[in-house]
C-alpha cells in the first residue's frame, strides 16, 4: 500500500499486461485503473481528485484516449495539463501536447512527475 500524502492516479488502458507493468512503475502512487473511457467519464464526474491522468490512445470499445481527451478538454479543463496520452501508435503524438510513446515506461514515469508537481 503507498505511503499517504502521495499523488493520485487515474490511469485508463485495456490491456492487462499493460496495466500490472504501470501499477508496477507507479507502486509508490495510488493508482485507480479502468479499461474505458466511460469509467474514466464516470470517475472524473464523480470529482475524485486525481493529479495526474493516463490513457491508451487504443482502447478497446467504443471510445478513445482522444475522446477521453476531448471530453476533459470541455468538461473538466482543470486536468487537461494533468493528461498523459499513452500509445503505440506515434499518430497519437498530433493529439495532445503530452504523448509518450508505449513503452517508454521511463519517459512516462518522467512526465508523471513533472505534471503532478
Amino acid at each position: 500500500m503507498p505511503p499517504q500524502n502521495t499523488r493520485h492516479v487515474l490511469v485508463v488502458e485495456d490491456e492487462p499486461p499493460t496495466q500490472r507493468a504501470l501499477q508496477r512503475l507507479l507502486r509508490d502512487c495510488t493508482t485507480t485503473i479502468t479499461p474505458s473511457v466511460e469509467g474514466a467519464i464516470d470517475l472524473l464526474k464523480e470529482g475524485i481528485a486525481f493529479d495526474v491522468v493516463i490513457t491508451d490512445y487504443d482502447l478497446a470499445g467504443v471510445q478513445t484516449g482522444k475522446d477521453l481527451i476531448n471530453w476533459i478538454r470541455a468538461n473538466r479543463p482543470d486536468m487537461l495539463s494533468k493528461t498523459i496520452l499513452f500509445s503505440g501508435n506515434d499518430d497519437a503524438a498530433e493529439i495532445h501536447p503530452h504523448f509518450v510513446m508505449k513503452p517508454a515506461m521511463a519517459e512516462l514515469r518522467i512526465a508523471l512527475i513533472q505534471l503532478a508537481d
